[in-house]
């Protein structure tokens, strides 16, 4: 028949009374997205205070890519090996120490003093730190100055750029792997694609930071840009630490009482 032998407002032969369950079900869907982050406030918001202080770990770290390779081309002995060398120390140190931080956590584990999530992410911050402090008073000792200044090879020894290197690395275990776990396993089982977001999220705003932190080493003596590095990383380590028992309260799967028994959206 044609259109209107089919009646005015029909859509291939139906009625518009019939179209009317859609933009129900859609509410309805919107009405559960709604009772489900009103359910869960404040463990996002506890996992929103995690992936932000993650972004200052991410800004001090990623200051290896960056200003400590242009640090290690100007002052440091590289006995002849390319800057590019410095580069490929972090994945081989991370093959390496994973077996004996993993290790470490297993003996906790047994002896009932492993620390919870929070606590490992607030150690993994304060390794960061303290990796920045260890290559800061190498560079104060060895008289490295800006990045400016007239270039002096064989200054400061490798072995120091590599002790930086094993804590800085041994830190990373602590909080990255540790922290994708926790929030994959605390984040409601709603949200847990948007909460893997999250965490990603704070990856890229450390690095963008990371840029701008980067930035001062342009004009600022390598010893005094990396004591502020370090002190970033240290207040991420001990924002982590003191706020530890109420994020473990709201987040860590060991205490959250499971709740999600309710229709997924």
């Amino acid at each position: 028949g044609t259109v209107g032998s089919r009646g005015v407002g029909s859509v291939g032969g139906g009625s518009i009374r019939d179209a009317d369950p859609v933009p129900r079900v859609l509410f309805r869907r919107d009405s559960n997205l709604a009772r489900v982050l009103r359910r869960h406030r404040r463990r996002l918001g506890a996992m929103l205070a995690v992936c932000a202080l993650s972004a200052g770990f991410w800004c001090a770290y990623e200051q290896q890519g960056n200003t400590t390779a242009l640090f290690a081309d100007q002052w440091v002995d590289l006995a002849g090996a390319p800057t590019e060398f410095v580069q490929s120390i972090n994945p081989v140190l991370i093959l390496a120490l994973t077996p004996a931080v993993t290790r470490t956590w297993e003996r906790q584990r047994r002896n009932g003093n492993e620390p919870s999530q929070i606590t490992k992410m607030a150690i993994g911050a304060g390794l960061c730190a303290a990796s920045y402090v260890v290559l800061a008073v190498a560079a104060a000792a060895s008289g490295a100055g800006t990045a400016g200044s007239t270039p002096t090879k064989n200054q400061m020894s490798f072995v120091w750029l590599f002790v930086h290197l094993v804590v800085l690395t041994t830190g990373e275990l602590y909080l990255s792997p540790v922290g994708l776990s926790f929030i994959t396993t605390a984040a409601p089982v709603e949200l847990t694609g948007v909460s893997v977001g999250a965490w990603f999220l704070s990856s890229f705003a450390g690095n963008y930071l990371s840029g701008e932190l980067g930035s001062l080493y342009a004009f600022t003596a390598a010893p005094t840009f990396f004591f502020i590095v370090a002190s970033s990383a240290a207040a991420v380590s001990a924002a982590l630490f003191f706020a530890s028992p109420t994020l473990t309260r709201e987040l860590d799967p060991a205490t959250v009482v499971d709740d999600d028994a309710y229709e997924q959206i």
